[in-house]
């Protein structure tokens, strides 16, 4: 009987290796390009690896970590650009993911994560593998990495894992439930997208909810209150082990436009109203509105992406070829055919565009930079036309030593 029960275990170990083999395979499979050297040209990456060059430099050159670099807004730290922090042991464990290139990695990851989740829920393996192929393929998982979220793709990844070792605690398996919960939820925080893990925090939530009224029902509150605690135990530690981040960034957070701002004044004179954050308008401006949503159920029911190929048969090609250009990035600028979203943003000014013969300087003062005397430090002008006796200056970096009487 003993060795019956070992060629079982031996067989679904096998079994799980060899799913795991298999996920490694296909992920290498669907970004084969990496297998002939090639890159996946991510658009956020591209302008990350530019915006934390000087770190790079650095690390080339010499053997400490810089926490601050002057290539960006007169000078920034470098907590949220890669920065490396001591007594780092989460990097290493994640690393053991990294035996393939990225971004196939972390199709690896969705398929690996969700296929432990599927099987600590006792789902029989084939229908595991299924589900896991349904969760890492589906769209828009897909569609950030192609963009370069890759930060918010290991968020997501990690998220079944943690889930996981949940329902391992719930199982009565508490030192492998903890184990699992406090690498799953480590590896979640470690990959430094907050929102993701906010909505991580959502779905916890409603599983303590719904399962607390479950336990009370059934008066197992005790035993809730068990397994709950412990994974509580493991977030909390988890928190340590990310504490060097996450201190960094709330101390970084009090300066930047994410905290209370200092004006008192509107550029009319009125008495500013206090916010502790980013307008609303501001951090919905890159998000879906309420109609567009429907297209996680019909695709391009609002037209489809900034940028994308519409094919050399189509009107749209032959439209763009007579009146301004192939629709490609070089040919676009050279042909003076701009789109919103993609060739210029909310940050770029119209003079950077080539479209400042159309801009009204007398009453769109928002695109002239001006520098305070005193400091050398440039900032942006705005105007909002009501009053012909104030400016704002904005954009000021934070370390500039602004004084009242200052022009």
């Amino acid at each position: 009987m003993r060795i019956s029960i070992n060629k079982v275990s031996i067989r679904k170990s096998l079994i799980h290796l060899y799913t795991a083999i298999g996920f490694a395979v296909v992920s290498l499979i669907f970004y084969s390009p990496l297998l002939d050297g090639k890159k996946l040209y991510q658009s956020d990456i591209n302008q990350y690896e530019g915006m934390s060059r000087e770190i790079s430099d650095n690390r080339d050159n010499f053997s400490d970590e810089i926490y601050w670099i002057d290539n960006a807004f007169g000078g920034m730290p470098t907590f949220q650009l890669g920065a490396k922090f001591a007594y780092d042991i989460l990097s290493p464990i994640h690393m053991l993911f990294r035996f393939i290139p990225r971004p196939a990695h972390t199709l690896f990851l969705y398929l690996l994560t969700m296929y432990i989740l599927l099987m600590v829920l006792k789902i029989p393996w084939r229908i595991s593998v299924l589900g896991s192929i349904a969760f890492a393929f589906s769209t828009y998982l897909l569609i950030i990495l192609q963009v370069g979220h890759n930060t918010k793709a290991l968020a997501i990844s990690y998220i079944p894992l943690v889930v996981a070792g949940l329902f391992l605690l719930k199982q009565h398996k508490l030192l492998p439930g903890f184990l699992v919960s406090l690498v799953a939820i480590s590896l979640q925080i470690r990959a430094n997208h907050y929102q993701m893990t906010y909505y991580m925090l959502i779905l916890l939530g409603i599983y303590f909810i719904v399962y607390l009224i479950d336990s009370y029902r059934n008066n197992d509150v005790k035993d809730f209150l068990k397994y709950i605690g412990v994974f509580i135990l493991a977030g909390i530690l988890s928190l340590g082990l990310n504490a060097p981040n996450i201190l960094s960034t709330y101390d970084y957070s009090k300066y930047s436009t994410r905290s209370q701002s200092e004006l008192k004044l509107n550029p009319d004179g009125t008495e500013k109203q206090i916010s502790t954050g980013l307008d609303y308008e501001y951090i919905t401006q890159y998000s879906y509105g309420v109609f567009e949503s429907l297209n996680l159920i019909a695709p391009r029911v609002q037209g489809g992406a900034s940028s994308e190929d519409v094919g050399e048969d189509s009107d749209l090609y032959e439209f763009l070829i007579d009146w301004a250009g192939c629709p490609n990035l070089i040919e676009r600028i050279e042909g003076g055919l701009l789109s919103y979203g993609n060739d210029m943003t909310m940050q770029n000014t119209p003079h950077e565009c080539g479209l400042g013969k159309f801009c009204n300087t007398q009453t769109a003062i928002g695109c002239i930079n001006a520098k305070v005397k005193r400091t050398s430090h440039f900032g942006t002008l705005e105007w909002d036309g009501l009053s012909n006796n104030y400016l704002l200056l904005n954009d000021i970096p934070e370390t500039a030593d602004i004084k009242v009487g200052d022009s």
